[in-house]
């Protein structure tokens, strides 16, 4: 039996730990915490190593926008998207169809539940994102258009 060879990757990475609030009040200005720092300090060695992105999107809330700049990826363009901020399964599957197919490896930074909801939505098995977490898929399509259930398979998980 021939399998089907993976011809996108999507990595989704959930944002570091967070202070419980900000000083605006507002949960979208939230920064990183000493702990989510210290945190993406250790694991950021490891991440330069495996995520190979054409294109990184991330979320336009502070503690994403952060966790992005301390990560310090030498990687692909980068962007900062207000509809990722707080976007459900729907909103980014929709977002991920409008994705250029000149990319074929992909890193999303966001917000739970809808990265672990996504992650589900993709292999079908349950997923539960901690800060900081990150998941690597290599999804069976040529297309992003095309991202549908179940068409992912999951190549690492790394906390």
């Amino acid at each position: 039996m021939t399998s089907i060879s993976a011809l996108k990757k999507l990595y989704l990475l959930r944002h570091a730990e967070a202070e419980l609030f900000s000083a605006s009040g507002k949960d979208v200005d939230r920064k990183l915490s000493s702990n989510g720092k210290n945190h993406l300090h250790n694991v950021s060695p490891v991440y330069r190593k495996i995520i190979t992105a054409d294109a990184v999107f991330c979320s336009a809330a502070s503690r994403t926008e952060e966790t992005w700049k301390l990560l310090n990826l030498n990687v692909g363009p980068s962007s900062f998207h207000t509809e990722l901020y707080g976007a459900s399964t729907d909103e980014l599957i929709q977002f991920i169809q409008e994705v250029s197919n000149e990319f074929s490896r992909v890193l999303l930074i966001g917000h739970n539940p809808g990265l672990s909801d996504l992650a589900t939505y993709l292999t079908d098995e349950f997923y539960s994102l901690k800060t900081g977490q990150l998941l690597e898929f290599d999804l069976e399509i040529s297309d992003w258009r095309t991202i549908s259930r179940g068409i992912g398979t999951e190549k690492r998980n790394i906390f």
